[in-house]
């Protein structure tokens, strides 16, 4: 698969988070959704791009701990494996992303593994991560501060998460994307339907609902994930 050509929404380390050092990934990361092929165009993936922007702009920094290091899919990557108790955010997050139709569509239409393993990629069989020579080896824990939207292999634009601001969970800060109903307007009017919010479906009539339409993967994909 070319990775030249796919979508996925990666969550950055900070540039001091020692995992630099010794993942052999071109940029370490923690996938959060993968969209898959792009097929969408030049206008659709702008409305993408500020929608996850602003989606950004109210989600705070976070660390996950790891929990053990081991293989993971069938090109045995050597991952970090994060503790999901920890994680409870990011699945808001990612939820409040696939509330959008487009984002929404390209990851149902893209066969999924049935759980999503929060997890970072040191290295593969034939690009091992580099060796970690220190007195007192191995990692604990991960600092991330930014959200990109990769168009590319590892490239694409890049948010800056928020400082946490312990006065506020961040149940608290999403529900101001539906609360803020300008901002929302701002980001749709450009690329979307004028008046939309996140969590409301158009159905074929035109009118609108609150519930999501899932759309079903092909039959015939490919089970796989970016890793």
């Amino acid at each position: 698969m070319d990775s030249s050509n796919q979508l996925v929404v990666v969550a950055l380390p900070t540039e001091e988070d020692v995992i630099r050092r010794y993942s052999s990934e071109k940029e370490p990361h923690l996938t959060l959704l993968y969209l898959g092929e792009n097929k969408f165009d030049d206008a659709q993936i702008a409305h993408i791009t500020q929608y996850i922007e602003y989606a950004s702009s109210l989600f705070c920094r976070f660390g996950l701990e790891v929990t053990n290091r081991g293989e993971l899919g069938p090109n045995k990557a050597d991952v970090l494996f994060f503790n999901k108790q920890w994680s409870k955010n990011i699945e808001i997050f990612r939820n409040q992303l696939l509330q959008d139709d487009l984002i929404s569509e390209a990851y149902l239409s893209t066969d999924q593994f049935p759980d999503w393993t929060p997890h970072l990629t040191m290295g593969f069989p034939a690009t091992p991560a580099k060796k970690d020579l220190r007195d007192y080896p191995g990692f604990g824990w991960v600092n991330f501060d930014r959200v990109a939207l990769w168009t590319g292999a590892s490239t694409g634009p890049i948010f800056q998460l928020k400082n946490y601001d312990y006065g506020q969970s961040l149940d608290m800060a999403m529900s101001q994307i539906n609360q803020d109903s300008s901002a929302v307007d701002d980001i749709l009017k450009h690329h979307g339907i004028k008046g939309m919010r996140w969590g409301v479906r158009r159905n074929d009539d035109g009118s609108s609902s609150g519930t999501p339409t899932a759309r079903m993967p092909a039959a015939s994909a490919k089970r796989w994930m970016l890793i």
